[in-house]
């Protein structure tokens, strides 16, 4: 075979990669952002926040960048995490937000990802932007951290996740897990009593079909101060039966 035309070959053979990493670039999401908490440092306050990603296509997913904007009563805090492979379908990532100053008053969180493929990457061209926001009082970072949530986003029948808590080292709480239903009141499907951060496993049994069941979410009860925490009415954070 003459160089030409393994020279065409590979460029072909490239192309057609390429074309297939950015359909996988195409079909990966930002889907929710939150804040989970906040730990006291020696640099100050770190407020904690979680981003989620879907990727639906098997293929692996650069994220060149994702950045993290605090706004409370006129004072923004910034975070940034950059050059991460997304590989697994349900993805989650933790970023820490250093507040340099008072956070008080309503908060709002918006943060950017922007997603390439890995010959891209290497250039530094982003491909796909996706934001998402959220808003909340600042008093839940006040206090000891408590906190809870998912390894994934979804779960299929017959298949387990790990639960997790996150909780300072005196806290304790009831962490309860509600089986959500469509047109039907959830019901608790898990009660367990923790102190400190906690993981779980959690299964859910092959009989149980996403016709009736929507999901799974988490509430925590702190003992000491009768607060209760649930997750998001969204998916996620909470945890979707999937079929």
């Amino acid at each position: 075979m003459k160089l030409g035309n393994i020279l065409a070959a590979l460029f072909f053979t490239l192309v057609a990669f390429e074309v297939l990493e950015y359909y996988a670039v195409s079909t990966t999401k930002f889907t929710y952002i939150e804040v989970a908490g906040s730990v006291e440092g020696e640099g100050g306050l770190s407020i904690l926040t979680r981003a989620y990603i879907s990727k639906p296509n098997p293929l692996p997913v650069r994220l060149l960048s994702l950045q993290v904007t605090l706004t409370c009563d006129g004072a923004s805090f910034y975070s940034e995490l950059r050059n991460i492979t997304v590989t697994r379908g349900d993805f989650t990532v933790w970023v820490p937000v250093k507040a340099e100053g008072e956070v008080r008053g309503s908060c709002r969180l918006e943060a950017s990802a922007i997603f390439t493929t890995n010959l891209l990457f290497l250039v530094g061209i982003g491909v796909a932007r996706e934001n998402q926001s959220a808003e909340f009082e600042s008093g839940i970072l006040r206090g000891p951290l408590l906190w809870a949530g998912w390894n994934a986003s979804s779960i299929s029948s017959g298949s387990c996740s790990e639960l997790i808590v996150l909780a300072g080292p005196n806290s304790r709480y009831v962490v309860r897990v509600y089986e959500e239903y469509y047109g039907q009141p959830a019901k608790v499907v898990l009660e367990e009593e923790g102190s400190g951060n906690m993981t779980k496993l959690f299964c859910v049994p092959k009989s149980i079909s996403p016709l009736v069941v929507k999901g799974y979410y988490v509430s925590l009860e702190d003992l000491s101060s009768g607060a209760r925490r649930d997750q998001a009415f969204s998916y996620p954070p909470r945890l979707k039966l999937r079929s």
